[in-house]
C-alpha cells in the first residue's frame, strides 16, 4: 500500500514538472510574436482610469478612479517592474506605460493556457488547437494587442481561473478548490462587476446539483474576497462609479433592455457570432456536449457561468461596448470557447471532425482579419462587413506593414 501511494505521488510530481507540450509551447509563441510585434504599448480609452488606479497605488498621482479597479490591482505587478527598471536605466515613465501591454499578453496567455488545462483535464480532443482558436478567434487577442489597456485580457484571466477553480470542486473533496474558486470570483467581480452574473451562474449550478456545502463556501469566500478587495480603493477615498474626470461611468448606459443579449450575438454592428463565429462553434459544441460526456455537472456549471455573464446585460442599454471589436463585453469566457470547440470535435469523427476544424480555421482567420482592419481605422457605427470591406487587399498589407514593429528592424538593417 505504501509503494502504491509513493507511486502515485511520482505521477503527480512528474505530471506537475511536465514541461509544457511542443503544440501548447506553438501557441505560446504564435501569440508573442503577433502581440508583442502588433502591441500598442499606449494607455487610452477606459484603460486611463485603471492606469491611474495603479498610478495611485505608487503615489504617482494624487487623483484617481476606483472604477473596475481589479485591472489595475493585476497589472501593479508589471507596473512595479517597470518603475524599478526605469528608475535604473530611464525613460520610466515610457516603461511604466508599456507594462499595461505586457501585463494583458501576459493574462491572455494565462487565460489561453488554464483553457488548454482544462480540455485535457475533460479529456477531450485538440487542447492546443482549441485553445489558440479561442484566442484568436474572440475578442480576446485584440485587447491583449490593439487594445491592451481596457480590462478584458484580464478578466478573460479571472473567468479561466474560476473555471479551473470549478472544475476542481467537481473532480476533488478538497476545501482548497472551493476557496480558490470563491477568491477567483471576487477578483473577477473587482476586474468587472458584471461578473456578478458569472458569480450566479456557478453557485446556481452547484446548488441545482444539491452541492449545497459547495454553494456556501464559494459564496462566501467571493464575498470575503471582494470585501477585502474593495477596502484598497475605499481607503484611498476613491470613487467606484465615477471617472478621473469625474462623470459617471453608468450614466446613460443602465437600463432595462431585454434585447441587449441578442443583439450582442446577432447583429452585424458588434455581435459576437458574426465578427467572430469561433464562439458559435463553441458554444453549439458545448450545448452537443452536455448530453454525452462523463463530467455533465461541470459542464452545466461553466455553461450557467457563461449563461450569467450574458443575462446579467439585460441591465445594459450601452450594449455595443462603443468603439469596439467584436463583442468586447463577452471576450472574457476564453475558457468556455476552448471547451465548446472541443466538444463540437469530440462529437464528430472521421473526416467531419477535419472538416471542423477547417471551418474553425476560417472563422479565426476571418476574425483577424476584421481586427487587424478595424485597428488600422473604422469609425464607431461600422458593422462587421462594413469592416471587412473597408480597404483594399493591397492596402491591408500596407497598414500591416505599417504597424508591424519588424519593420522597424528591417529599416535598421538597411541603413
Amino acid at each position: 500500500m505504501v509503494e502504491a501511494g509513493l507511486t502515485q505521488l511520482r505521477r503527480h510530481r512528474a505530471v506537475a514538472l511536465r514541461l509544457p507540450s511542443w503544440d501548447t509551447a506553438l501557441v505560446v509563441g504564435l501569440f508573442l510574436v503577433f502581440a508583442l510585434n502588433f502591441g500598442a504599448y499606449r494607455v487610452f480609452g477606459d484603460g486611463v482610469q485603471y492606469y491611474s488606479f495603479v498610478q495611485r497605488l505608487f503615489g504617482d498621482r494624487p487623483d484617481a478612479s476606483g472604477y473596475n479597479f481589479g485591472v489595475g490591482l493585476m497589472n501593479a505587478p508589471f507596473y512595479g517592474v517597470a518603475k524599478a527598471v526605469g528608475a535604473i536605466g530611464g525613460h520610466s515613465a515610457t516603461l511604466e506605460r508599456g507594462s499595461v501591454t505586457i501585463a494583458s499578453i501576459f493574462w491572455a496567455l494565462v487565460a489561453a493556457l488554464v483553457s488548454i488545462r482544462i480540455v485535457r483535464l475533460l479529456e477531450l480532443p485538440a487542447a492546443a488547437f482549441c485553445g489558440a482558436a479561442a484566442l484568436f478567434g474572440s475578442p480576446v487577442w485584440y485587447y491583449a494587442s490593439f487594445s491592451p489597456s481596457y480590462s478584458h485580457a484580464s478578466d478573460a484571466a479571472t473567468f479561466a481561473l474560476v473555471a479551473a477553480g470549478a472544475l476542481g470542486i467537481w473532480r476533488s473533496p478538497e476545501l482548497g478548490w472551493r476557496i480558490a474558486t470563491g477568491a477567483a470570483l471576487g477578483l473577477a467581480i473587482a476586474v468587472r462587476p458584471f461578473n456578478l452574473g458569472v458569480a450566479a451562474g456557478c453557485i446556481l449550478a452547484l446548488v441545482a446539483y444539491r452541492r449545497i456545502r459547495d454553494a456556501v463556501i464559494v459564496s462566501a469566500t467571493a464575498a470575503c474576497t471582494i470585501a477585502v478587495l474593495l477596502a484598497l480603493p475605499l481607503s484611498l477615498g476613491l470613487s467606484l462609479t465615477h471617472r478621473v474626470n469625474g462623470t459617471s461611468v453608468s450614466a446613460g448606459s443602465v437600463g432595462f433592455a431585454p434585447l441587449s443579449p441578442l443583439r450582442m450575438l446577432f447583429t452585424p454592428h458588434r455581435g459576437l457570432f458574426i465578427w467572430t463565429p469561433v464562439t458559435f462553434l463553441a458554444v453549439l459544441g458545448l450545448a452537443m456536449l452536455l448530453r454525452r460526456h462523463k463530467n455533465r455537472g461541470y459542464l452545466v456549471t461553466l455553461a450557467a457561468m457563461g449563461a450569467g455573464l450574458l443575462l446579467m446585460y439585460v441591465g445594459l442599454d450601452w450594449w455595443d461596448g462603443g468603439w469596439s471589436f467584436s463583442q468586447r463585453l463577452l471576450a472574457s469566457p476564453v475558457a468556455l470557447y476552448a471547451v465548446g470547440l472541443s466538444g463540437l470535435l469530440a462529437v464528430t469523427s472521421g473526416s467531419r471532425r477535419y472538416i471542423v476544424m477547417g471551418v474553425a480555421v476560417a472563422a479565426t482567420l476571418w476574425s483577424v482579419f476584421l481586427g487587424m482592419n478595424h485597428a488600422f481605422g473604422a469609425s464607431q457605427p461600422d458593422g462587421a462587413f462594413a469592416v471587412a470591406g473597408k480597404r483594399s487587399a493591397t492596402q491591408f498589407l500596407h497598414r500591416t506593414w505599417s504597424y508591424s514593429r519588424i519593420r522597424h528592424l528591417v529599416d535598421r538593417v538597411e541603413r
